[in-house]
């Protein structure tokens, strides 16, 4: 899928700037927003209706697994991948992966070559 947009969500300066240039290297010509909550994002994408990546620093998501699962199941049915990235494995974010094929996890700082695997189609 031909990914046009991409929307980063991580307090973190320098973690976004080094996902932007990652994002940049593989689609030069895709729209970058950078938010530094959740809320922010979502209220962003509320009515994006083309294919879109949504980058998520796995602090900014450290939520009860409820609402992760809303907020999952709200873009289940949109064209939409999700990549989780941190800097550590949490048990509860590598158990619901599984259930949602559009959902990536990778260790941060996000590569070049890591953006082009989590943006395969399996």
């Amino acid at each position: 899928m031909d990914y046009k947009h991409f929307v980063i969500v991580d307090p973190d300066k320098i973690s976004c700037y080094l996902t932007q240039n990652s994002i940049k290297s593989c689609y030069p010509f895709a729209e970058t927003v950078i938010f530094s909550t959740i809320d922010e994002a979502l209220s962003h994408l509320g009515n994006q209706k083309e294919p879109c990546c949504l980058l998520i620093e796995n602090k900014v998501i450290n939520l009860p697994t409820k609402t992760i699962l809303s907020i999952l199941h709200k873009f289940e049915a949109k064209k939409f991948r999700i990549i989780i990235l941190s800097n550590a494995i949490q048990k509860k974010m590598l158990d619901l992966i599984p259930k949602f094929d559009f959902v990536r996890f990778c260790y941060k700082p996000l590569t070049k070559k890591l953006l082009q695997e989590m943006m395969e189609d399996n």
